[in-house]
């Protein structure tokens, strides 16, 4: 996995479209752990049931995000605050309300299904602390 620090501006990581264009994602990958950045537009199309083996912690910095979690119930989670859904959990999400989600998806360990979004990270050149 990565073998030097990896600094960039959230605007600058590719971005990887979803639902018809209401939902977008970044991502940067660590030796144990995935970072999803997301963008999800309200009154977008039903996002489908996801189940996975990661465990996942949402973080949320602004919108409104509502998870169903199989078993376990609905959360709506706001600004400033997060939730884990531990891996194998089904779940579905929703953005609530009239304002953008902006959030942060939490995975481990590491996605290797999500390699093709960070391999402009495992690619890059080493960088200074000065070059930003």
């Amino acid at each position: 996995m990565p073998t030097q620090p990896f600094h960039a501006a959230l605007d600058e990581l590719p971005k990887f479209p979803g639902l018809d264009g209401y939902f977008t994602r970044a991502a940067i990958t660590a030796d144990h752990a995935t970072f999803q950045v997301i963008w999800l537009k309200p009154h977008h199309p039903p996002v489908p049931t996801d189940q996975h083996p990661f465990d996942q912690t949402v973080f949320v910095f602004s919108g409104e995000l509502e998870l169903v979690l199989d078993g376990f119930g609905r959360y709506v989670v706001r600004p400033g605050e997060c939730l884990y859904i531990p891996g194998g959990v089904p779940h579905t999400a929703k953005a609530l309300g009239e304002e953008t989600l902006h959030a942060l998806d939490i995975f481990a360990p590491a996605r290797d299904d999500y390699r093709h979004m960070v391999e402009h990270q495992l690619q890059a050149e080493p960088v200074s602390p000065s070059s930003r």
